[in-house]
């Protein structure tokens, strides 16, 4: 899972990145990461295995 993070709050103390929309890199290593779990393109590192 790839998710972009807005905020980070610890008690009353909060650091916020970016401007709230998915960044460009986040968005690549998200649709190379989908790619790779759907079979869309090849796992050239042998992370997945099929289940049968």
């Amino acid at each position: 899972m790839i998710s972009s993070i807005g905020s980070i709050e610890h008690g009353d103390r909060v650091a916020s990145f970016g401007d709230g929309e998915v960044g460009s890199i986040t968005r690549i290593l998200y649709d190379e990461l989908t790619g790779i779990q759907q079979r869309k393109i090849p796992d050239e590192r042998g992370w997945t295995v099929t289940v049968e």
